[in-house]
């Protein structure tokens, strides 16, 4: 014991346990299928494992692969489809579920039906569902069933987001333990144990903000090429995840030019431009894999803005300030399943507490703003500007004409927000002790999480009735 604990006052070390052992916790306590799109993710991986990118079916009104039929067994084996347990807070998961779909429910890969894999976006690359292509075709030599293949994309995921997100700590240049409390709050640990290409996406996000104030903070160290290479690797994995991410592409602006491989503009309109452009490249290769169905409201939402420029504003004003602002919010701190488990508001409350007063607090050991003035309010730029453009997106794509507020707006997206600012956002007149900020983080996090936890069991497990 006496041998653990200094290791776990290194911030890396503390996340690599706590982060693996809640992960691993939430991904058996959590349904098969129960986090947000994770059945359409699970599809693109099967058909990524295949090499296959969706083939367009005019009759089908949409785009997809063929793929065994024990998948959609899988899904109600487990009552994972709509209108199941899923949005319905009463209904409960019994574990006998999992075992009828490990033992009745084999993979069978010669019975095959039409799957749409395209509703999460057809931008995606296939390259983003590398890691769990990988494991499905591993899992395929040995017929597994697909529940298994759930539990191992649940465990590669963690284990990939525990992974980076170490590696991003470890060369985080301060206020490394404010970091380490915004990825233990209870929705990042949640997500990554889900299916979905998010994990990836997000950690190749907080990597690439890691390795650039890294570079900010040691003005004498040059980049590497190999630094370069993964800024590059993780700034397209991150902008074909989620487009919004192209706000933080101008971060490597920041960065002196004589600390690039590359002197002058060439390392920094490497990594600015080579994702936009094989963005672009690959919206024109799938322009014509539709959706399932029709979504007719995007168009109209753009033809909307332009015609009247200050319908957005005032709906993003009403969705933080009257109808989903309180969503947003629990969801950013806990919301579980398919966001039908929100932690209740103390709780809630109390992780947004932490969050302050981590951010605000400086060590009494390095006073010093890792940044000038010009660089923070270039960041604060950035993250307001990545804001805006997830609202938009939000606003663009999921949200109903005439509805006057956005919907899909999720708190996980503002975590990048979080780790952007971790290190700018500070007060000068707040100072704590080392030894005591890093009790603070420590207590803290485990204490939300095991919150959290219970609120997951309750949620899927023990019958009862609250009043309405």
């Amino acid at each position: 014991m006496d041998r653990i604990k200094p290791l776990l006052e290194r911030p890396e070390l503390f996340f690599l346990v706590v982060a693996t052992m809640f992960g691993l916790l939430f991904a058996t306590l959590i349904p098969p299928f129960q986090t947000p799109d994770e059945y359409i993710h699970f599809y693109r991986a099967y058909e990524t494992s295949e090499l296959k990118v969706p083939a367009y079916h005019n009759e089908l009104k949409g785009a997809g692969s063929y793929m065994p039929k024990s998948i959609k067994e899988t899904e109600d084996a487990t009552r994972g489809g709509p209108e199941q347990i899923r949005f319905n807070p009463r209904e409960k998961y019994d574990q006998r579920l999992t075992k009828y779909a490990l033992i009745d429910v084999p993979l069978n890969q010669d019975e095959k039906i039409f799957y749409n894999t395209v509703p999460v976006g057809p931008q995606y690359l296939p390259l983003s569902y590398a890691p769990q292509a990988a494991v499905i075709a591993m899992a395929k030599l040995f017929d597994s069933p697909i529940i298994v293949m759930i539990y191992l994309l649940r465990l590669a995921n963690l284990a990939i987001w525990v992974a980076i997100c170490f590696f991003a700590i470890k060369i985080f240049p301060w206020k490394k333990w404010a970091l380490v409390l915004v990825l233990l709050i209870p929705t990042a640990v949640s997500q990554s144990i889900s299916m979905g290409l998010d994990v990836t996406v997000y950690a190749s996000a907080i990597l690439f903000i890691a390795i650039l104030f890294r570079a900010l903070a040691e003005r004498s160290r040059t980049i590497t090429l190999s630094e370069l290479a993964v800024l590059i690797l993780t700034a397209v994995i991150m902008v074909f995840g989620k487009v919004t991410f192209i706000a933080l592409l101008p971060m490597i602006l920041l960065v002196r030019s004589k600390q690039l491989p590359m002197r002058g503009w060439g390392s920094k309109l490497l990594v600015a431009l080579t994702p936009i452009f094989l963005y672009v490249i690959w919206s024109f290769i799938t322009k014509d894999f539709n959706p399932a169905g029709e979504i007719p409201t995007s168009a109209d939402q753009i033809r909307s803005i332009l015609t009247n420029p200050f319908i957005f504003p005032i709906e993003l004003m009403s969705t933080f300030f009257f109808v989903w602002g309180d969503s947003i919010a629990q969801s950013l701190i806990g919301n579980f399943g398919w966001l039908d488990t929100p932690l209740s508001a103390p709780f809630v409350i109390f992780g947004f507490i932490m969050l302050l007063a981590a951010f605000l607090s400086t060590d009494e050991k390095q006073r010093r703003p890792l940044l000038d003035r010009r660089q923070t309010l270039v960041l604060y730029a950035l993250a307001a500007i990545y804001f805006v453009g997830v609202c938009l997106a939000m606003y663009i794509y999921t949200s109903p004409l005439e509805q006057r507020y956005i919907t899909g707006v999720q708190g996980r997206y503002m975590i990048p927000i979080l780790v952007m600012l971790a290190p700018v956002v500070y007060s000068s007149s707040i100072s704590i002790r080392s030894g005591a900020f890093t009790r603070f983080v420590q207590y803290s996090s485990v204490s939300l999480l095991l919150i959290s936890a219970i609120a997951i069991i309750f949620r899927y497990y023990i019958v009862y009735y609250p009043m309405a």
